[in-house]
């Protein structure tokens, strides 16, 4: 069974969308000319995370690569969320892995005061770090969040900060901090939403971390967001991987690649 925790939100105002716990020093900041390749997962990468377990989890075989990331070519489920005050809960799976992040985000709820980049606490699963990467991304892992404080912050008695460990999970540098049109990764998505969230609309948003079997590395993201207005309609998988980086999934080691 999984753990379920639904829980009011505190009123909190901000004006900006900064995405996952990372930065840009991850990245290479030199004047280095990286091809798009170097910054962009190939489709052949993105889909060898595609299990007959994942598309399973997914519920479609109907998927489009795009720029890195899946559209999901299936009505997401969000109707089944039949609340609009705002609210926020994580669940974890049988095995205790950070599965699941799921909220009511009207524009009140925004927090931009934390950056949660505490890297004094890592996720419980599958870590194996590995840094000074010779690509454009120097470190192969970020902590990535379920619920990001800087969409969901100032929830009362959530759990926002770094340190929750059923809101944080191994994550790619590339699936976490991707955030522009040619390379979609979960900041590219999250964004979006940000800009609808000023328009004072209210957002039903889930992110699921989907995994292989016992895999202790999500093999990445399902990320779906609808507005109340129906401007919004987001339903995307962000795979967990990254150029010239190959995961081991069941351990979470990872090896660099030309």
């Amino acid at each position: 069974m999984k753990n379920k925790k639904i829980i009011p939100l505190l009123i909190v105002s901000i004006f900006i969308l900064g995405g996952c716990a990372n930065s840009q020093s991850d990245m290479d900041k030199s004047n280095h000319k990286w091809s798009q390749k170097d910054k962009t997962p190939s489709e052949e990468l993105a889909k060898s995370v595609l299990t007959s377990s994942i598309k399973e989890q997914l519920k479609t075989d109907n998927i489009k690569f795009d720029h890195g990331s899946f559209i999901v070519n299936n009505n997401n489920d969000l109707a089944i969320i039949n609340v609009v005050d705002p609210y926020a809960k994580n669940e974890i799976d049988i095995q205790g892995r950070p599965y699941l992040g799921e909220a009511v985000l009207p524009k009140s709820i925004q927090n931009n005061e934390k950056d949660n980049k505490d890297e004094k606490v890592i996720p419980q699963f599958g870590w194996g770090q590995k840094s000074n990467l010779k690509g454009f991304y120097k470190k192969a892992y970020t902590k990535g969040f379920l619920l990001n404080s800087k969409l969901i912050g100032g929830v009362k008695d959530f759990n926002d900060s770094g340190s929750n460990m059923e809101n944080i999970f191994t994550q790619t540098v590339w699936a976490s901090e991707a955030n522009d049109s040619s390379s979609k990764g979960q900041k590219y998505f999250e964004n979006m939403i940000h800009k609808v969230q000023d328009k004072n609309m209210i957002i039903k948003y889930r992110v699921k971390a989907l995994y292989d079997g016992g895999n202790l590395v999500p093999s990445g993201t399902e990320i779906e967001a609808k507005s109340d207005d129906f401007s919004l309609e987001i339903h995307v998988f962000i795979p967990n991987v990254q150029p010239n980086l190959k995961v081991d999934y069941k351990t979470g080691q990872v090896t660099e690649v030309k």
